[in-house]
């Protein structure tokens, strides 16, 4: 396992296959991981163990320069949320409520918009917006 290198803050784990390790990073599917166990001759049932060190630095180098991955695609993600936000769209107030943006029923798939939240937040990106509070009948009466 001392042969193994770390790609972007991931380590693999002994018996783990190409395609799984890959697909721990942020940004990265399947689909990509095929592509570049095609693109490098691997073949998707090879362990990590099993390849060498200078091809899995050609592989982070590859990844590096062809993809966005990890800390650049959460900057856009985050800044494309924030953009809604400082709008006032009704998805930057979906988002706030940490419920679907992308028109999801709300009651079995709010837990990517859940994730999606904590991704932005606590990493120091300070949403500009309040999330709107819900009226109950005693904040009604005090309006009147």
């Amino acid at each position: 396992m001392n042969n193994l290198i770390s790609i972007f803050g991931h380590t693999a784990k002994e018996k783990q296959n190409v395609i799984s390790y890959l697909c721990e990073i942020y940004g990265f599917n399947r689909v990509h991981a095929l592509n570049i166990c095609a693109k490098f001759g691997i073949s998707i049932f090879t362990r990590v163990s099993f390849i060498s060190f200078e091809k899995m630095l050609q592989i982070k180098q590859f990844i590096e320069k062809n993809y966005l991955i990890e800390k650049s695609l959460k900057k856009i993600v985050a800044k494309r949320i924030i953009f809604n936000l400082k709008k006032g769209t009704y998805r930057a107030k979906r988002f706030l409520l940490a419920l679907p943006v992308n028109g999801q029923s709300a009651r079995a798939n709010g837990k990517t918009a859940k994730r999606l939240l904590k991704i932005i937040t606590p990493k120091g990106f300070a949403l500009p917006l309040n999330p709107p509070r819900r009226m109950t009948a005693k904040s009604k009466m005090k309006r009147k």
